[in-house]
């Protein structure tokens, strides 16, 4: 399997998975990533884990992330290294707790996407390091 940005690359499965998409995910674990979009609509955490365990896939909500931290980076509260730190931290919890880590919230995701591209600048790896 190939991952695109942090991405399942969806035709891959579709092509490997013809008949029913949703056999790829059986036996893998997921995770659900808690966005703080989730404190202003607390169903859409519950209702995607719903949808998941009636799909009879192995569902867990991930224990020991933190914020993903892009509202403090957007408002210039946090630099790029600590920004990248916080979401390899939480890229670490959740490979340690799941196959397939799942986003409610787009900003969330998004910065992940960031914080790893943050980290492909020399600068940025350095003070991570220091």
């Amino acid at each position: 399997m190939h991952f695109n940005n942090l991405a399942l690359d969806l035709q891959e499965i579709k092509n490997k998975y013809p008949e029913n998409p949703l056999e790829f995910f059986k036996g893998k674990k997921l995770c659900l990533f808690k966005a703080c979009l989730e404190k202003y609509f607390p169903g859409v955490r519950w209702g995607f884990h719903d949808l998941l365990e009636e799909l009879q896939l192995d569902v867990s909500i991930c224990n020991d992330q933190s914020c993903c931290s892009g509202t403090f980076f957007q408002r210039n509260l946090i630099t790029r290294a600590q920004f990248s730190a916080i979401n390899e931290r939480n890229l670490s919890e959740m490979n340690r707790q799941a196959d397939i880590v799942l986003f409610s919230c787009n900003g969330c995701y998004n910065s992940l996407l960031r914080g790893r591209d943050f980290l492909k600048n020399t600068e940025v790896r350095n003070k991570l390091r220091n």
